[in-house]
């Protein structure tokens, strides 16, 4: 399937939405914690400052949307393949 499929797909939706509740930051978690504790949690690392940068654009954008941003960025680390394939 293409990517798209993948990421339009229900259960890779439902899957990023609770990894994000299972996260349990709450409201008062800022929003570089929370970057940082997605990152943690799917590649098991800091994220890097251009990668901040980015995170931060895509935030911006999914926000101006009126979009909850956090579960699609959980859901984009998820397709990447530094998650999807183990050097």
């Amino acid at each position: 399937r293409p990517l798209a499929a993948e990421l339009a797909d229900p259960l890779a939706q439902r899957l990023a939405a609770a990894l994000i509740e299972d996260l349990a930051l709450g409201e008062s978690a800022s929003r570089e914690e929370r970057i940082a504790a997605i990152f943690k949690r799917v590649l098991q690392r800091e994220p890097t400052a251009a990668e901040k940068i980015r995170v931060t654009r895509f935030l911006n954008v999914e926000e101006s949307r009126d979009v909850d941003p956090w579960p699609l960025l959980a859901q984009s680390l998820c397709m990447l393949n530094a998650f999807l394939y183990v050097d």
